[in-house]
């Protein structure tokens, strides 16, 4: 078990780093330089190095200076979430693809290494905000050369600086894989991509699509396949794109909430809501798709009583989610204030149960199956 929250929010980011699958697009802008079996093998040994970073970040976040608060049980929440303040351990695994990012945006590739002239570009790129953070925090890089002195490790070799910090002195700054160097210039097209489009995430995942698209342009991650993208077996992946299908032919509008930044948890969620007015009301939404290394959907049940006759009908997987219900919950006079709609009580053949709404509120949640779509579609129009 990590010692540090920052090493176990590394280990989650490195389950989060985009599976590869066996054939991918390649946009011609980019088979103009590289042929498309150099592309792919690059990008296979790009993702590869991300992981590593991910877990040498997990196991010696000494290395990069990155915060040490240690994991105490006790200090955790009741839901088990960690305590205030872990919270900049979230993002920090990101922190060293933040500082390569800036270097491969501020130069550009001239005999097969990065060359930045104009190194003041490159420390305004490491002092910017986030321009996918929505609140307000300084999101400015630090130790950043702890971060630089670990690039070696991974094949990048950093020149032009003292001991990995900027001078007086320092005019000019190169950045070399002498080992690959067509992995620069893949690393940099990937990097002048997710920036330019606000898609930074997808960089530090890996994501193979961000050159499916012209050097000008990007097509995906807008919708089901920003979900499924973020998944690891077949099976759950074919269920986001079943689910929404049958979704949008019930006629539910979508609203994608991802990116991470702009979530409070972090993860990737697709919201699917009735009628256009409610849309990006996170609490009027019926459906909810996110990928949080598993699968989740979420379902609006806010009248369970009319759904109960049905409850009895479906599957042991979704009958078992009310069929005892939640017994644990000892506050149930507060639990039905809940923000989120609270906790009800329900009948179902005579017996008296109880829906907790400490946590969820009018939701349920649950890892949806294929062969159980018709049922939760149903479930979400008679409860609501």
């Amino acid at each position: 078990m990590p010692n540090y929250y920052v090493s176990e929010w590394a280990l989650f980011r490195k389950a989060e780093v985009i599976d590869l699958p066996e054939d991918f697009e390649i946009h011609a802008d980019y088979l103009k330089f590289l042929n498309k079996d150099k592309i792919v093998s690059v990008i296979k040994s790009i993702r590869q190095m991300f992981m590593n970073v991910y877990q040498d970040i997990a196991d010696f976040p000494e290395r990069f200076k990155l915060p040490m608060i240690e994991i105490i049980a006790e200090e955790r929440t009741k839901m088990g979430a960690p305590p205030a303040k872990a919270l900049s351990s979230k993002w920090a695994p990101f922190r060293f693809f933040d500082a390569l990012i800036n270097i491969l945006i501020s130069g550009y590739i001239e005999n097969g290494a990065l060359v930045i002239n104009d190194p003041n570009k490159l420390k305004d790129a490491n002092l910017m905000r986030n321009p996918e953070q929505t609140t307000k925090v300084d999101y400015s890089i630090k130790n950043v050369d702890a971060l630089y002195s670990q690039f070696d490790r991974y094949g990048l070799f950093l020149e032009g600086l003292k001991n990995f910090k900027f001078t007086k002195d320092t005019v000019r700054i190169t950045l070399n894989y002498p080992d690959a160097p067509d992995i620069l210039v893949v690393l940099k097209w990937m990097a002048d991509k997710a920036h330019k489009f606000g898609r930074r995430w997808d960089f530090m995942l890996c994501q193979y699509r961000l050159l499916q698209d012209g050097i000008d342009s990007v097509n995906y991650g807008l919708g089901a396949d920003y979900i499924a993208d973020r998944l690891h077996t077949k099976e759950e992946r074919d269920c986001v794109y079943k689910l929404d299908a049958a979704l949008r032919a019930s006629g539910y509008i979508t609203h994608l909430d991802g990116a991470g930044f702009t979530t409070k948890t972090g993860y990737d969620s697709l919201y699917y809501y009735e009628t256009e007015q409610d849309r990006g009301k996170l609490d009027k939404s019926i459906f909810r798709l996110r990928a949080e290394q598993k699968l989740n959907l979420r379902i609006r049940i806010k009248n369970i009583q009319n759904g109960a006759e049905h409850i009895k009908q479906f599957s042991d997987e979704i009958r078992r989610i009310f069929i005892p219900g939640d017994i644990g919950c000892g506050n149930r006079p507060g639990c039905v204030k809940q923000g989120l709609g609270g906790g009800q009580e329900y009948v179902i053949d005579g017996i008296t149960y109880w829906k907790c709404g400490c946590h969820g509120g009018k939701f349920i949640t649950l890892q949806p199956r294929s062969e159980d779509i018709a049922d939760y579609l149903k479930l979400g129009k008679l409860c609501n």
